[in-house]
């Protein structure tokens, strides 16, 4: 997989030089990898990048994309621990000696609204950092 990293405003000249260059005599496909921290990573990110990987194509993206999609991982992956970490306070909450001496002691963490996660949510976010994983070991 050929991946050209450009600067944002270089995005669409570099890809049209590109084509133009490849569309002759030797012919690549050229792709574009655009992410963004607030969109779902999906099953069809990861098939492009694979049809990319196969058909020895370019892939032509900027920084801010490559950092939005590391941070989208790491974001993922931080909520779905937190998530791991306030389903054992709250099964230790729930009585018995160690969730009381927890409490006692103050060593439970008090959970705001942001960091309860229903199981649909954390499927996702599993789901979702499970494609990133993917598209890590593509590069």
């Amino acid at each position: 997989l050929i991946v050209q990293v450009v600067p944002q405003p270089l995005l669409e000249m570099s890809r049209s030089v590109l084509r133009e260059k490849f569309s002759a005599i030797v012919q690549k496909p050229i792709y574009t990898f655009s992410c963004d921290r607030f969109s779902a990573i999906d099953d069809a990110l990861y098939k492009k990048l694979l049809l990319a990987r196969e058909t020895h194509a370019i892939v032509v993206t900027a920084p801010t994309a490559i950092k939005s999609f590391m941070l989208k991982y790491v974001e993922l992956s931080h909520l779905l621990d937190q998530s791991s970490t306030n389903k054992i306070n709250e099964e230790a909450s729930s009585g018995g000696v160690i969730g009381n001496t927890l409490q006692f002691l103050r060593l439970q963490r008090n959970r705001t609204a942001l960091e309860v996660l229903d199981e649909k949510t954390i499927a996702d976010y599993s789901k979702q950092a499970g494609m990133c994983c993917n598209i890590l070991n593509i590069f």
